[in-house]
């Protein structure tokens, strides 16, 4: 089905597709032939799965995801189809699970366990890997990793109380 929209005095296409069920399935708008603006995708059961927006076919801006149940997993952030930024991804149960700042410096990931300890924290500078830490489950470092070039240069390793080994 098409409609038309007006946004800012610019008149968009708005197609949206439905599923077997009747449930909407999708709403994207166009500009010119090209996916352009605001676009809404759903699971079957009607809830919103994923929200986000484009620019002459390319993502921009924030893009969100969200499970079955409705509960956000996850949220990007893009500049013409690009990841850029702050990045985030949620367990189910809503708590963190993985968090990335992307720029043009370089890449820092950190992962988290469910209890919401971190897991990993990784780092990266021009694509080439930079330093890692592990992490036990109660919060302790478990390794350090440091590398020059890409190849591992140094490594600490730790026990569950901290102490290097």
């Amino acid at each position: 089905m098409t409609n038309y929209i007006t946004i800012r005095g610019t008149t968009y296409e708005l197609v949206s597709t439905y599923y077997e069920n009747g449930n909407i399935k999708s709403e994207e708008c166009f500009f010119g032939g090209e996916k352009d603006g605001p676009s809404k995708y759903y699971h079957e059961n009607g809830k919103l799965s994923v929200k986000a927006n484009y620019r002459q076919e390319e993502l921009y801006g924030e893009k969100t995801y969200y499970n079955e149940n409705g509960t956000l997993v996850g949220k990007e952030c893009y500049d013409f189809g690009k990841k850029e930024g702050k990045q985030y991804y949620y367990y189910d149960n809503g708590l963190l699970k993985k968090e990335e700042n992307i720029g043009f410096w370089g890449e820092d990931h950190i992962n988290y366990y469910e209890t919401g300890n971190i897991r990993s924290k990784i780092e990266y500078e021009n694509g080439i890997k930079k330093s890692v830490e592990l992490y036990h489950e109660n919060g302790e470092i478990k390794s350090h990793v440091w590398y020059k070039n890409g190849e591992v240069e140094l490594r600490s390793d730790y026990d569950e109380n901290g102490k290097r080994i």
